[in-house]
């Protein structure tokens, strides 16, 4: 039986459940154990942050929260120091493998501004809304948790209430990632990662109440047969004991063999050119100059070998905030610029392309031309110089939800703020948003 995870997902998980096994030990006998433990989680939460960022608030919430677990069970300054080991660990590797992939200390700052700025921008302008039955078993899994979290702490079980409440962080961090952009369907999708992560934590769950002997463990196997068979039907667990040592062989044989990369390559190569056609006169035209891609068929710039130059924020809709839409417009306003854009007018969800980034269009209305015009994909190349579009603000409308607005007449382009309430920021917080806005 195989269960497929995202690497990321993979390491973060690995690392919690390292630290959650910690309270199953006397802390008394583990000396450096704990210490080592502490560091090795530490090290995996920092190699996931660097490949995906969204770890990265997460690992440090439950590096923070587990020495106060630790204190919480075994009121000693020695195990706290050995504790933090694992939020010392993860900084220190965190610098280290971010220097080790050639990046720039002084670019620190700016990556964890982005990453926060992507974090805060992400449920609203990604949620959509899937199946009902997969929000009636998310809920039931999460409040079946925060259950056992109670009773726990009820019965002033405290290495059982440190162990539940890391497995309700885990849970409600893989439930955020996969229902804000919860695809239509029974099972798959993304919320098909949370019910994977459901099934570890159930099964780790039971491991927990067969060591300590305590009952619930018959409940947690009714919700581990229902949250295995959403992974089977989704997708995510293949009954294949004979893949996993495909997998492996053909990971060998790619280490190894030059012939089967380039072999590997030309395929790859060649499926991208069947599936991103673009026009002769584009490719004529663009040769060995500069190019982006805007919105995000990225893979034609290997399949085509472009001197390609991404996006600071790669996919335009990935843009979630002003801030990450004026870094956008930023690059293509600078001297460095791409020579070239290849540009569709199309967006995620079926949305307005303009409002997706804003900022980012009006510098290409300043600073390129359309040379190509295409069905699908328009070159655009650069001016000889950026032109202002001496925009001026004309007026300021101030309205509700569900009201025309009439614009002047000589108006160009318009700003929209919308204020959310402070009820809606902790929905959001814990779920989505409950409504679409649209705007006509």
């Amino acid at each position: 039986m195989t269960i497929i995870l995202p690497i990321s997902t993979l390491l973060y998980l690995i690392a919690t459940l390292i630290i959650i096994d910690v309270f199953s030990n006397n802390f008394e006998s583990m000396n450096i154990k704990l210490s080592i433990r502490s560091a090795i989680s530490g090290f995996l939460m920092a190699f996931g942050s660097l490949v995906k960022f969204n770890v990265m608030p997460f690992s440090i919430i439950i590096l923070c929260i587990y020495p106060l677990l630790c204190v919480y069970n075994c009121n000693k300054k020695r195990i706290l120091f050995e504790s933090l080991f694992g939020l010392f660990f993860f900084a220190i590797t965190f610098l280290m493998l971010y220097m080790l992939i050639g990046q720039n200390l002084f670019n620190l700052f700016a990556l964890l501004r982005g990453i926060y700025e992507i974090i805060i921008g992400y449920t609203s302008s990604m949620f959509i809304y899937g199946s009902h039955f997969q929000n009636i078993v998310a809920i039931v899994i999460l409040f079946y948790f925060i259950f056992l979290l109670f009773k726990a702490y009820k019965n002033k079980e405290k290495r059982l209430f440190s162990q539940i409440l890391l497995l309700l962080l885990v849970l409600f961090f893989s439930f955020k990632e996969g229902f804000v952009r919860q695809d239509p369907g029974i099972v798959g999708g993304h919320a098909l990662l949370f019910f994977s992560i459901s099934l570890i934590l159930i099964v780790f769950t039971i491991l927990i109440y067969s060591r300590l002997k305590l009952p619930n463990n018959f409940i947690n196997i009714i919700l581990f047969l229902l949250v295995f068979y959403f992974n089977v039907v989704g997708g995510s667990i293949h009954l294949n004991l004979y893949r996993p040592f495909s997998n492996l062989k053909t990971l060998v044989e790619l280490v190894f063999s030059i012939d089967k990369r380039n072999e590997l390559q030309n395929i790859s190569d060649n499926y991208i050119r069947n599936r991103f056609k673009i026009d002769s006169s584009i490719l004529q035209s663009i040769k060995n100059k500069t190019v982006t891609i805007i919105p995000w068929d990225l893979m034609m710039a290997q399949g085509y070998n472009f001197k390609f130059i991404p996006q600071i924020i790669p996919q335009a809709y990935s843009a979630y905030t002003p801030y990450l839409d004026e870094q956008n417009a930023k690059q293509l306003g600078d001297s460095n610029a791409p020579q070239k854009i290849i540009y569709t007018f199309e967006d995620i969800d079926g949305r307005y392309p303009l409002f997706t980034e804003p900022y980012t269009f009006m510098t290409i209305l300043s600073c390129y031309k359309t040379e190509i015009p295409g069905n699908r994909y328009t070159l655009f190349t650069r001016k000889n110089s950026c032109q202002n579009l001496n925009l001026t603000s004309i007026s300021s409308i101030k309205s509700e939800l569900n009201q025309w607005v009439d614009l002047p007449s000589n108006a160009d382009f318009m700003d929209i703020n919308i204020t959310p309430t402070f009820l809606s920021h902790i929905i959001d917080v814990f779920y989505k948003p409950l409504s679409y806005i649209y705007i006509f």
